[in-house]
């Protein structure tokens, strides 16, 4: 029996009376085993529902519906007929689109190039499939909403997030400009196009929802204390104009102290707040997350996704897998092979990662869980993100990546926040780690050398990201230096996972682009002997080496799911391992080269439609 996590996953549902999502079988489920899914009815049914090949990306996709209800966006790319499920590329002539959403009278707009020229675009499909430029004035990457007539738009932009622009659709005049409370993370036009409704956090995770009038810029409070600052950035608003839809964890300010535990009763659901009075109830609530409200056809949309998230142990040579841990991700190997560090705690996008601890699962001899009913371990927790412990070779260390924050934070990227390299030796109480690092702003998982005296890692700033080796001194865990490892892909294509061999002076390096194309190189830790092995879809795979270091295993996108496949450190023809209905990804082989932990994901991602009263 796999092992559980915390007991306070395993509570019954909560519903909204009267309203209980359709139960959806995972396209490609196992026999043996469902799919994640919610209560049984049909109040609320899917008009649209996927099993994709993703991590937590999964979590930023977006929704856009026409006004008719029959055709959405997903993702911001992908146009879906809700009707028949098919999906259609959107080209409308143009050699590249990074986004696309619907105008009040439901023709296509998108962001994207054609020849030199970069910007929004429309594609009237009724009328021609050829894209003509619109929206001059506003840049690519603002955030637009559309007034109900079509001729305006209200939009924010990353430079200046408090201002709000409200001008003509076609850029013909420059826009009024009004200075807003904060920096919203949504907004929408009122029915009768004469507010603009925007929501807007602060710095202790509260979100109030405005009234801005969008001649004169005046600003009226509708709605305050909504628990929503980290979610999605959407709103939708009811046809007459009296209630806004909301992705909420619940009906009050959030407690800060729940923001970080790993599995508060936290996950989103959709409240209708009434425009007139502020108050607010939930007409979705259910165990899946849901968010990415839109009022279309007289009727309420949104995303609802589900995650089984498992730790999976793979022969070596590829076969049937045992599933050791349940509510677990991100497997390491602690050198006696008798125990794997894990991530342990949900996705949770009201607070994003804040939840997250690193655990430890005890093994036996062969590969099985030695206590399956407890909740896991965690020994690596604090305020912030946590994740797995990386033995170091001798098993002196461990080392790990944390948001780590002095007090509870109500946002991902809330000040007073570092995200570093942390070591601490076992069983040492949290008090004294020692922080590795102290430069980029994102890092990513350590991998030790063989000598236990370096640290391979990831970096990503603003000015892209790099591969470092860092040293350590092996007796007090204090940094000595560090290394960038030479970036061996095309410009354009940065690292994204590494992993040091066992038995050389050798790397394993993924590069990746912008779309997801992924390149598996190998090189010395100086950039020299660089080697491109093979190249495949699927970004956030993961990569390790067998323990004789004479191949590399990684996870690709292979279409349905990611899968793990092996190739010879030589060079040679790709080996797919498994062929499994989840996602296989992020491989760590055991000492002992028995064994392939891995993280087994199953998403479930529906787009459902309620008629609202």
């Amino acid at each position: 029996m796999p092992r559980r996590p915390s007991p306070s996953t395993a509570s019954g549902p909560i519903a909204t009376p009267g309203l209980i999502l359709a139960l959806l079988a995972l396209a490609c489920a196992s026999d043996s085993e469902p799919a994640p899914s919610a209560d049984d009815g049909d109040s609320a049914p899917a008009v649209f529902a996927e099993s994709p090949a993703a991590w937590f990306n999964v979590y930023f996709t977006r929704l856009a519906v026409a006004p008719d209800g029959r055709q959405a966006v997903l993702d911001s790319r992908r146009l879906i007929d809700l009707t028949t499920g098919a999906e259609t590329p959107i080209e409308g002539g143009l050699d590249a689109v990074s986004s696309a959403a619907f105008d009040r009278l439901g023709r296509l707009v998108v962001t994207g190039q054609r020849g030199e020229e970069r910007g929004w675009f429309r594609i009237d499909r009724a009328v021609s499939v050829e894209a003509t430029p619109i929206l001059h004035s506003v840049p690519p990457i603002a955030r637009v909403s559309w007034a109900p007539s079509g001729e305006r738009v209200a939009y924010t932009t990353r430079g200046d997030p408090s201002t709000l622009y409200v001008g003509p659709a076609d850029g013909s005049a420059e826009p009024a400009t009004h200075t807003l409370p904060g920096a919203p993370s949504a907004h929408a036009w009122l029915p009768d196009g004469s507010a603009v409704l925007v929501l807007v956090p602060d710095e202790h995770g509260v979100s109030t929802l405005h009234a801005v009038d969008p001649e004169s810029g005046a600003t009226q409070t509708l709605a305050d204390r909504l628990d929503g600052a980290s979610s999605p950035r959407s709103m939708a608003v009811s046809d007459d104009g009296a209630f806004a839809y909301l992705a909420l964890a619940s009906d009050d300010a959030p407690d800060p102290e729940a923001r970080h535990e790993p599995y508060a009763d936290r996950d989103l659901g959709i409240y209708e707040v009434d425009l007139a009075t502020g108050a607010r109830r939930p007409v979705v609530q259910t165990p899946a997350e849901e968010f990415a409200p839109v009022f279309a056809d007289g009727a309420l949309h949104w995303i609802a996704i589900q995650t089984r998230d498992e730790i999976a142990l793979v022969p070596a040579d590829g076969g049937p897998l045992t599933v050791v841990a349940e509510g677990a991700e991100s497997p390491t190997w602690r050198p006696d092979g008798r125990a794997i560090g894990v991530t342990t705690g949900n996705w949770r996008l009201a607070d994003w990662a804040l939840n997250l601890d690193g655990g430890v699962i005890e093994l036996d001899a062969e590969g099985r869980a030695t206590s399956p009913d407890e909740p896991i371990e965690p020994i690596i927790t604090g305020y912030h993100e946590d994740f797995s412990p990386a033995w170091s070779p001798d098993g002196a260390w461990i080392a790990y990546h944390s948001h780590r924050s002095p007090e509870p934070v109500a946002d991902y990227s809330s000040e007073g926040s570092t995200d570093d390299i942390y070591v601490r030796r076992p069983g040492a109480p949290m008090a004294e780690e020692v922080r590795l690092t102290d430069f980029g702003r994102e890092v990513g998982t350590p991998e030790w050398a063989p000598d236990g005296r370096r640290l391979l890692m990831t970096t990503w700033d603003e000015g892209g990201a790099s591969a470092w080796v860092v040293e350590l001194d092996p007796e007090t865990g204090a940094p000595l230096g560090r290394t960038r490892v030479p970036n061996p892909g095309a410009e354009g294509w940065v690292p994204t996972w590494a992993a040091w061999s066992p038995t050389r002076e050798e790397l394993a390096l993924l590069v990746a682009s912008r779309d997801g194309g992924v390149e598996l190189w190998t090189l010395a830790p100086d950039g020299s002997d660089a080697r491109r092995l093979t190249a495949y879809s699927g970004r956030w795979g993961g990569v390790d080496w067998s323990a004789d270091g004479e191949s590399i295993v990684y996870g690709a996108d292979v279409g349905a799911s990611y899968e793990l496949s092996s190739i010879p450190r030589a060079g040679g023809e790709p080996r797919q391992l498994t062929d499994d209905p989840a996602n296989l990804m992020h491989p760590q082989v055991s000492p002992d080269g028995r064994w392939i932990a891995a993280s087994r994901i199953r998403h479930q991602v529906r787009v459902h439609r309620m008629e609202v009263n």
